[in-house]
């Protein structure tokens, strides 16, 4: 019988575990929505933050959510039951006040996200009234304009620096993500994954490495 080494071994149970969680982001036109889709659901996330501006708006307002859809995806769905909630560390440690349901529609390349209720900050500029249906007539309709492999959605709780990659070395940049700051996963290897994140304030897309230990999952496990 052919031996494995321990090495070997972890590295094809990574292997695997990457194939059982493989699935799709959905990149939309407007860069504040994040939507992941595998075989075990749809997962995202809303956020977006405007500065302040004098005179006329004298403090920073933000929309920010999460929400998730259990259960297998189908492009042939075109309607999803969700759940919304925010945190700032983990599902279990989210903002229970946020909590809420939404239906996510799919229609054709436009999604729309309809919730039984909104935070005030959604209300302000920096959200839309995602209180509309797909009928009605000002509801805002999310476009896709892209899609890459991923493999979940990840939320970083602490200062990480990106890194990229050298052959087999990992060398670190000046730029950084920040608590807060959600990202895709496209891959993992040894401490690092490689993430993509996409800027909704400079609309800028960045990918590099972090440190795994800079990111939690922000959904039930």
């Amino acid at each position: 019988m052919t031996r494995i080494s321990r090495r070997t071994f972890s590295l094809l149970l990574l292997l695997l575990a990457s194939f059982a969680h493989a699935g799709v982001l959905l990149q939309f036109e407007y860069p504040a929505l994040l939507i992941f889709e595998s075989k075990d659901g749809i997962y995202g996330y809303y956020g977006s933050t405007l500065s302040s501006v004098d005179e006329i708006r004298p403090r920073p307002v933000e929309c920010k959510f999460f929400f998730y859809s259990a259960g297998e995806s189908s492009k042939a769905a075109v309607r999803y039951s969700a759940k919304v909630f925010f945190t700032e560390k983990s599902f279990v440690k989210r903002k229970k006040s946020y909590d809420g349901t939404a239906s996510i529609f799919r229609q054709d390349s436009d999604w729309v996200i309809q919730m039984q209720r909104q935070d005030a900050g959604c209300d302000s500029a920096a959200g839309w009234n995602f209180r509309l249906g797909p009928n009605d007539r000002e509801v805002t309709k999310f476009e896709v304009t892209g899609s890459v492999n991923a493999i979940y959605l990840r939320l970083v709780v602490k200062k990480a620096n990106l890194f990229f990659r050298r052959g087999e070395n990992f060398s670190q940049s000046r730029k950084f993500l920040v608590p807060g700051d959600v990202v895709a996963i496209l891959d993992e290897e040894k401490d690092f994954s490689n993430i993509r994140f996409l800027n909704s304030r400079t609309n800028q897309t960045i990918e590099g490495w972090v440190r795994t230990e800079a990111l939690v999952n922000p959904f039930p496990n």
